[in-house]
This record gives structure tokens, C-alpha cells and sequence, in this order.
């Protein structure tokens, strides 16, 4: 990560080749310019770059004196979006030209949620541009001026790379560009991913590697306590998918618990140095250690019954209550003699009397004792520090729940995103909401007229692997079975339904051509049946003309569609 602030040697040998590869004549420009109907990416650029030149030429004969007004701030809003614009299909261009070589920006999982916006190339372009004209920016002169030599190669490449494409707008293929054009774009994706990282670690707070894997152990610790809490009842998959706002500190209770109690080696490990604990748990360890202490005597019935309490916004429902409503006292006896001290008012003689006491005689020193060891207070001691059972859950309660909203309020950011992590990985998945639609063709009937999609080698040879698997059933037993229960397409036909791709055929989002992980998982479009992660088809809208009476996921296209129509 250290090397992507160093300032990357353009060879310009590169540039100029490139810029050869797109000599064209006039007549053959305009003869290779891409129609309306064209709907591949370079004609989709095309289009965007022509848009973003005429937001260009309009600011530039705006009069000096009208620089602030209306029109010139709209006109340059305009600007910033159509660069955003532009410059996101230039990455999905490098993406899909070099999908094996291209910088996939892992560095962007250090960032806050607030640095990834849609909008981040619009803004990245905008600081090139500014530094590469010597502005500095604010409060960071010294690092403005290492990052101008970065950002006017950047602003060249930039040029250089918008020609070429125009170009080459014509091709389809983008695997077919011109070997120079290849490189260009491959040592422009590079410079610009570096460019990216060096800014942001300037201007934004990027999470150290420390900071990073704290973060990754305590999404763990949160899903598990989040699907134990599924297992066990306490929370429903309705509750993450309408998510629900008890939800918000029902989950981080559950993970103090978890923690301290099933995963006792994870980032609640209170046996770790300090600084090896995660930060939102570092602050609370003396109260984290009296917690573990009290749960440790718990029997499984009473945890479960603590835990339960946790997920409901009612709280603990106890009966040994003082009549003021507050909780009745209560002291923990241990092995030492506790230091008595004078109840009640003390009088200025008494005072007086204890700072300067009287001199006594001297009298001959007493054999000493050995002083007795503190003794960790046994489970009986502890549960006898306690009317009853129901005063010591409530204790606990008041407790956890008392560190889960310091959690909220001084980590709010830091668990935000923890809980967004969390709220994609226990999402009810696809299968789990409606019957999959999953193009399948039986063995015994490869040949039937089912559309070129089922003559296709690559969808011929998994269904047939599906067919012959054994635990392959037309209805299958478990409804959170992905895999054995797929349904023939003549159930898409009945239903009007799109048939839906497999997931094991799509390893990327469709739409933003993002890698699958544990965290980004794969969604299916019930209007298209396209698979694309939750960023990408986080829309719902009933889809009546395919008997979805109330609101499904669809993507972000077809939900833009079924506005229009409606």
C-alpha cells in the first residue's frame, strides 16, 4: 500500500504510440461514429464524452463577470456528474478489455463509508484538475505539491486516453482494441488507481492494517451472534429484510454476549493486550471483565433467557424492583476484611481528631501476619451477592445494554458500517424468498425447442450435472436448498417469469462488474432474472404482469423501467 503514493514513470513511448494508433481522417471519424440504437460501452462513452464537451464549450464562453452566477454553477454541477459519468465508463472499459489485469482497488475496503460514493471518480477528476493547475488544497499545502507532478501526468493520460476511445468508439469487441490502445489503458488504469489512493489517504481517514483486521474480527463476531439469534428465534429474517429498527441495537447486545460467552477467543478475548482489542470494545474492558465474571456463572437457560431479553425492545420483565423503580443494592462479599468507615454526619472535632491524633504511649510491636492473598469471589459468592436470579439478569441487562449505546454514540461511524456489513451477509437470500426460476435442462430432452440459451454448451452440461446428482428432486425437502431445488423453465412459462441465471455461472455483478465474496453476495432480478450484488439491485417494486403482487428486488434498470411504465 506504501507504493502507491510514489509517482509512477510514464514511458512516452506508450503515449505516442498510441496517439499514432487514432490518426484518423475526418471522413473516417464520422463514417466509424457509433448510431443511436448502439448500446455497447464505447458507444454509450461516446455519446456521455460529446455531452460532457458541450457542458465544456458552454462554460467557456460564459463572460468573466457572470462566473458566480446561477447558470455558471449549475452548468458546472452538470460538469462533475457528466466526468463521473464519463469517467466511470472508462473503468468499465478497462474492466471489461482486461479482465484479468486490470488494479481492482482492494484498497478501497480501508475506506470509511462515507468516501465511496457514486460520484468518487466525478470528484477524483475534479481534484486532478485542480492540482495539476497548482491549486492546493486546503490544509494540506506540502502534500499538494508531491501530488502535482501525479496529477498532471494524470490530466495528460486523461486526454490522451478520451481520443483514442472516441476513436475506437466503433468496436463492439472491446478484447479487439489495438495492442498500443490495450497499454494505454492499462497504464492508466494503474496511474489512476494510484493517484486514487494517495489523495484519499491525504484528505480522508483510511483505516491502518490493525484497524482493518479489528474491523473484519468484529463483522465476524456480529454475523455469528446475528445467526445464532436466527437459530434460536429471537430474530426474524422479516426483521433484516424490512430492516427493522430494533435491529440496530438488538445485534450489537448480542455480540457483547457471543462474544464474552461461544466465542471466547474471538476480539472479546479480555486475555489480549489492550491495544489488541478492537477499539470499540478497548474502552470498556474493566465493565466487559465484571460481565464475563457474572455470565460465566450462568446456567444455559438463564443466558438464554438474558439473550432474549437483548433482542426485545420490552427489556428484562423482573419483579425485584425497589419501590422507586430503581434497582435494589447490592455488595459483593469477598475473602478480605473491608476498611470500616463512620456512617453519618462527622463533626470539625472529628476531623481535627483524625488528621492530628493524640500520641500514645509506645507500645511493643505485634507479631505480623501474613497478609491474606485476594481470592477471585467463587459462583456462590457471587450468586449469593443477589436476591434473586431475576436481579442478577437484570443486572446484566442494564449492563450490556448500557456499552451497546456508548457503542452507538461514540463509534457511530465505525458501527454503521459493521452493521451494514452484517445486514448483507444475514439478508434473506433469493431461495429463501421465492421458488427459484433457475434455467434447467433435462438430460433425456437436450434437443427441445427451448430458446438458443438451452443449446448452449456451458447451460447443457450444468443442467446435466444437476440431473444426475442425487439429491437432484423436483420439490426439494429443505426450503434453504439452493441447489436442489431448481424448477424447470415450464414454470417460467406458465408464470410469465423470466428464467433465472444460475449462480454458479456468474462470478461478477452485471451491472458495476464487481467480484462475489462472503460479504457481496449474489441477488437475482425478478424482472430480468440477472444476477447483481445487493448495491446493484436494491430496488423493490411489484411486478403485477409477472404475478409478483407485492414488492420484489428488481436491479436498477429494471426498476427504472417499471417506473416509466407506470
Amino acid at each position: 500500500m506504501s507504493a502507491r503514493g510514489s509517482t509512477l514513470a510514464i514511458p512516452s513511448s506508450t503515449i505516442h504510440a498510441a496517439t499514432n494508433a487514432c490518426r484518423f481522417s475526418f471522413i473516417k471519424q464520422l463514417w466509424r461514429k457509433p448510431k443511436k440504437g448502439d448500446s455497447h460501452l464505447l458507444a454509450q462513452f461516446y455519446r456521455e464524452d460529446s455531452k460532457l464537451q458541450q457542458t465544456v464549450m458552454r462554460l467557456l464562453v460564459i463572460p468573466a463577470n457572470e462566473q458566480t452566477g446561477d447558470e455558471a454553477k449549475q452548468l458546472s454541477q452538470r460538469m462533475r456528474k457528466q466526468q463521473g459519468n464519463v469517467m466511470n465508463l472508462i473503468i468499465q472499459i478497462i474492466q471489461q478489455a482486461m479482465p484479468d489485469t486490470y488494479d481492482r482497488r482492494d484498497f478501497r475496503a480501508k475506506y470509511t463509508e462515507e468516501v465511496v460514493t457514486d460520484n468518487i471518480n466525478g470528484a477524483l477528476w475534479h481534484a486532478v484538475e485542480c492540482l495539476s493547475y497548482g491549486v492546493e488544497i486546503a490544509y494540506h499545502p506540502a502534500e499538494s505539491v508531491e501530488l502535482q507532478p501525479l496529477s498532471t501526468q494524470v490530466s495528460s493520460l486523461i486526454d490522451v486516453v478520451r481520443n483514442c476511445l472516441r476513436i475506437h468508439c466503433h468496436v463492439k469487441d472491446l478484447t479487439q482494441l489495438p495492442t498500443q490502445v490495450l497499454d494505454l489503458l492499462k497504464t492508466f488504469d494503474e496511474t489512476w488507481a494510484r493517484f486514487e489512493w494517495t489523495y484519499a489517504s491525504m484528505m480522508c481517514p483510511v483505516l491502518s492494517v490493525e484497524q482493518f483486521d479489528h474491523q473484519q474480527e468484529t463483522i465476524v463476531l456480529f454475523c455469528e451472534a446475528s445467526q445464532r439469534a436466527l437459530r434460536k428465534g429471537w430474530l426474524s429474517t422479516e426483521m433484516f429484510e424490512y430492516m427493522d429498527p430494533v435491529l440496530m441495537f438488538a445485534i450489537p447486545r448480542l455480540a457483547i454476549v457471543t462474544g464474552l460467552t461461544i466465542f471466547p477467543e474471538g476480539p472479546l478475548d479480555l486475555s489480549r493486550q489492550p491495544e489488541d482489542i478492537p477499539q470499540c470494545f478497548r474502552v470498556f474492558l474493566k465493565v466487559l471483565n465484571k460481565i464475563k465474571n457474572l455470565m460465566d456463572i450462568l446456567t444455559p437457560e438463564e443466558q438464554d433467557r438474558l439473550e432474549a431479553a437483548l433482542c426485545s425492545s420490552e427489556g428484562l420483565c423482573t419483579s425485584n424492583r425497589a419501590s422507586n423503580g430503581q434497582l435494589k443494592a447490592v455488595t459483593v462479599v469477598v475473602k478480605r476484611k473491608p476498611r470500616t468507615h463512620r456512617l453519618g454526619a462527622v463533626s470539625q472535632q472529628d476531623d481535627l481528631e483524625d488528621e492530628c491524633p493524640k500520641k500514645e504511649s509506645p507500645t511493643p510491636p505485634a507479631p505480623t501476619k501474613p497478609v491474606p492473598r485476594w481470592e477471585e469471589p467463587s459462583a456462590q459468592e457471587l450468586r449469593a451477592a443477589f436476591p434473586s436470579t431475576d436481579d442478577l439478569l437484570q443486572r446484566l441487562f442494564v449492563a450490556v445494554s448500557g456499552i451497546a449505546d456508548q457503542m452507538q454514540s461514540n463509534f457511530a461511524g465505525q458501527l454503521r458500517a459493521i452493521l451494514q456489513s452484517v445486514f448483507t451477509v444475514c439478508m434473506p437470500s433469493d431461495e429463501e424468498d421465492e421458488e427459484p426460476v433457475v434455467e434447467s435442462t433435462p438430460v433425456e430432452s437436450n434437443e427441445q425447442d427451448c430458446g438458443d440459451d438451452c443449446l448452449s454448451p456451458r447451460h447443457s452440461a450444468a443442467s446435466a450435472a444437476i440431473a444426475m446428482s442425487p439429491t437432484h428432486t423436483v420439490q426439494s425437502e429443505s426450503p434453504r436448498s439452493s441447489v436442489s431445488s431448481f424448477e424447470s423453465p415450464m414454470h417460467a412459462a406458465s408464470t410469465g417469469r423470466p428464467v433465472w441465471v444460475p449462480d454458479h455461472q456468474c462470478n461478477t455483478c452485471l451491472a458495476c462488474q464487481h467480484t462475489f465474496t462472503v460479504i457481496r453476495r449474489k441477488h437475482h432480478c425478478r424482472s430480468c432474472g440477472q444476477v447483481f450484488c445487493s448495491r446493484c439491485s436494491s430496488q423493490v417494486v411489484a411486478l403485477p404482469q409477472l404475478q409478483y403482487n407485492r414488492p420484489v428486488r428488481v436491479c436498477d434498470t429494471c426498476f427504472t423501467g417499471a417506473t416509466n411504465l407506470s
